[in-house]
C-alpha cells in the first residue's frame, strides 16, 4: 500500500490533502458532505479575538481577469468557534490549522492562546492546533510570538 501520511514540523499528517482557508468554513459548514476524518487538515476561514462583521455589500466583483473579494475577515470571534463549534467536530485523525487574524501582535497571541486553552479532547491526544501568524505589522515577530503560545517549535 502507497504511503500517504507526511511530517511536517514534527506533526504527522494522515495524508496531504488539506482543504484552503476560507473554503470549508471551521469545519461544521459541509460535515454531511465530506468525512473530516478523510482529510489531513482543515485551515479554518479568518478567526479573530471579538467577532467581526466583515465589510459591506458589494464584496465580490467580477473583473475581465477574474474575481476580486474583500469579504473582510467576517468571522463568529475565537471564542464561539473553540467553545460551539470544534466540540461538534471529529478531529480524531484530522488536524487542524487556526487561519489567527488581529489587528496587533498581542491579539494574535490571545486568539491562539485561546485555542491552547481549549476543552477540545481525543481519545489519545489533543488535536494539533498549529496557528497561521501573518501580520502587516512584522511578520516574524508574529510568528516567533504566536509559536511561543501554542508550544510549536
Amino acid at each position: 500500500m502507497t504511503k500517504t501520511s507526511v511530517t511536517i514540523a514534527g506533526t504527522e499528517f494522515k495524508n496531504r490533502v488539506l482543504v484552503a482557508s476560507g473554503t470549508y468554513g471551521y469545519g461544521d459548514d459541509t460535515a454531511e458532505l465530506v468525512d473530516v476524518n478523510k482529510l489531513g487538515g482543515i485551515v479554518t476561514k479568518s478567526l479573530s479575538m471579538k467577532p467581526r462583521d466583515g465589510n459591506p455589500p458589494p464584496r465580490i466583483c467580477e473583473t475581465p481577469a477574474g474575481m476580486l473579494n474583500a469579504i473582510g475577515l467576517q468571522n463568529p470571534g475565537v471564542d464561539h468557534v473553540v467553545d460551539s463549534i470544534l466540540p461538534t467536530l471529529d478531529f480524531t485523525e484530522t488536524r487542524f490549522f487556526a487561519n489567527v487574524s488581529g489587528s496587533t501582535i498581542d491579539e494574535y497571541v490571545e486568539v491562539t492562546r485561546r485555542f491552547d486553552d481549549s476543552p477540545i479532547e481525543c481519545p489519545s491526544q489533543r488535536p494539533e492546533l498549529l496557528a497561521t501568524i501573518g501580520s502587516r505589522l512584522c511578520r516574524s515577530s508574529g510568528t516567533r510570538h504566536g509559536k511561543g503560545a501554542t508550544g510549536v517549535k
